[in-house]
Formats: C-alpha cells, structure tokens, sequence
C-alpha cells in the first residue's frame, strides 16, 4: 500500500522531482527495509527519514 502511494505521488511530479519520505518511525524494521527498497531504485526517492526506531524492541522484528 504505502509503495502503491509512493508510486502515485512520483507518477504526479514526474521523475525530475526530487521525492522525500519521513516515516517517523512509523513502520517495523522489516517494513522499513521493504519500503525502502521499493522506493530507492525504482521510484527514485532521494531521502528516507527515521522509517524505524530500535527503541520499540517490540516492533523490530516485523
């Protein structure tokens, strides 16, 4: 859902937009690396900020 979203707003800029995505520690760290990779190469996203916190030990496992 969220790299469908993602997707949604880079087809709307086009790709010489530069894209920035600050996940507030939202997602688990499996997420956050899955995320990440859908938007670094084929979206072309040029920053993703604090998708997770080890601080949450509950939620780093996935």
């Amino acid at each position: 859902m969220d790299i469908q979203a993602c997707a949604a707003v880079r087809e709307a800029v086009g790709s010489d937009f530069p894209l920035m995505l600050d996940a507030n520690h939202w997602y688990s760290r499996i997420d956050a690396l899955e995320l990440g990779r859908g938007i670094q190469d084929p979206l072309g996203f040029y920053w993703y900020e604090e998708p997770w916190t080890s601080i949450q030990p509950n939620r780093i496992g996935g």
